[in-house]
């Protein structure tokens, strides 16, 4: 009994571990790559090799968005398609946040899933 309990509750875990796992599904991409549909780029990393060999890059970090729960609000970037199902609430200016090269003041979108 003890045994059937403490395996039950290992498998409650490792279901949890699982599921939430695909709330924060994030990675990088290249300049030029293509876009998962789902997915939506939400700011850029200056990279040195990581596309091609000695060259600086700004790629660009994209996020799972179409596994997301309703009411859900994010922080992306511009100039892009925001997928259906989902909303332009607003915008906050940054500067240096990471959607372009670094300095420039950004109008970021601000996104709610319906």
């Amino acid at each position: 009994m003890k045994k059937s309990l403490i395996l039950t509750s290992i498998c409650f875990v490792v279901f949890l571990l699982i599921s939430f796992r695909g709330y924060s599904q994030q990675t990088t991409i290249c300049p030029g790559q293509f876009i998962p549909e789902g997915w939506i780029v939400t700011g850029t990393k200056t990279c040195v090799g990581c596309c091609s060999p000695g060259v600086l890059v700004q790629m660009y970090i994209i996020k799972r968005i179409d596994n997301l729960p309703a009411g859900t609000i994010l922080t992306v970037c511009p100039n892009q398609v925001i997928p259906s199902g989902w909303v332009v609430i607003g915008t906050k200016s940054c500067a240096g946040c990471g959607c372009i090269l670094p300095g420039p003041v950004v109008d970021l979108y601000q996104i709610k899933k319906l």
